[in-house]
């Protein structure tokens, strides 16, 4: 099985791509590159190219674990990207494929903040 990891040097992303990558062909998507990531197959939002990466891999299964917080200051279209748009980027890339997309929302009520505003929208798309 391919799987997509979004998300793959945050902490739920990186478990996540260190528990399949034994069993199953496994790919993560990250905004920037880590020098202390261990994770071998990554496509970085940075490239030009990156959605196309992301068709002619195939994936079977997208898990989306991306998430602003907005702890550091990011300014509200930084919390949209990250986790409306990004996740509906990748959605409408891979609409000709059969693929399952996982999405990792929250479970604070969306009034608590921006960020649990955003994911709980993004599950609703």
């Amino acid at each position: 099985m391919k799987i997509l990891i979004m998300g793959a040097f945050g902490f739920l992303g990186s478990r996540l791509t260190s528990y399949f990558e034994s069993r199953h062909t496994v790919i993560g998507l990250a905004r920037k590159r880590n020098n202390e990531a261990t994770i071998n197959n990554i496509i970085y939002t940075t490239e030009n190219n990156w959605i196309e990466k992301i068709v002619e891999f195939e994936p079977n299964i997208i898990i989306n674990t991306i998430a602003c917080y907005g702890r550091h200051n990011e300014p509200a279209t930084a919390l949209i990207e990250s986790n409306i748009l990004m996740p509906i980027r990748v959605l409408e890339s891979i609409s000709s494929l059969d693929a399952v997309f996982i999405n990792c929302g929250t479970s604070l009520p969306p009034n608590t903040s921006l960020y649990a505003y955003t994911k709980q929208k993004a599950n609703e798309l």
